[in-house]
């Protein structure tokens, strides 16, 4: 597989959840664990982008802390494509533990003559589980300056290639990659579905 670092977004407050999501309980790790064992098969450089680094001193993963402070994702996205080494990263949202390493593996395939590499599902798209070039930091930049923190809403400067649900699904039949944990009730239905995916492994 071409160079591409790879960033794993830490996620907000989690209000709705009451409880942050990287420590979330996965089988016997915390989600952020299992994520960065998961990823660490398919990329060299993993780093995980947290609002203040104060606050995890005692994680053993690489960190950043976000250049824009309160920007939600976008700003989290624009720390890692200005610090990579790489010219093409791909950002995965903390909440997504059942993400498709073989999925990861055709996104990256699919970047040539492209800024942003994004599944699409159902005319919806998936801008946490995405491949943005370094490109995209001038546009993005504007919008964190403006506190426009759409992701999408500069989509149209740059070149994008939309991976369709018809693609998808031959990795990923029932689109599981893409449940995020936002309630107690996200999480129980993602634990379900990865009970049920690991008995038919």
């Amino acid at each position: 597989m071409k160079y591409i670092n790879c960033f794993i977004l830490g996620g907000g407050k989690s209000s709705r959840l009451k409880s942050n999501k990287l420590f979330l309980k996965w089988n016997d790790k915390t989600i952020l664990e299992h994520l960065y064992n998961k990823l660490s098969l398919i990329f060299k450089e993993i780093y995980i982008i947290v609002d203040n680094k104060k606050k995890y001193l005692d994680l053993k993963y690489p960190l950043l802390e976000d250049d824009y402070e309160a920007k939600g994702p976008l700003g989290g996205i624009y720390t890692g494509l200005k610090l990579s080494s790489a010219f093409y990263n791909f950002f995965l949202a903390c909440d997504m533990p059942l993400i498709n390493l073989d999925l990861i593996k055709f996104i990256c395939e699919e970047t040539k003559g492209f800024d942003i590499i994004i599944p699409k599902i159902k005319n919806k798209l998936e801008p946490l589980c995405c491949i943005y070039s370094k490109m995209c930091l001038p546009y993005i930049k504007e919008q964190l300056i403006k506190n426009q923190l759409k992701i999408i809403d500069f989509f149209s400067k740059v070149k994008v290639k939309y991976i369709e649900e018809k693609k998808i699904i031959k990795f990923d039949p029932k689109l599981i990659s893409f449940y995020n944990i936002n309630t107690r009730e996200d999480y129980y239905k993602a634990y379900k579905a990865n009970e049920v995916k690991n008995n038919l492994d």
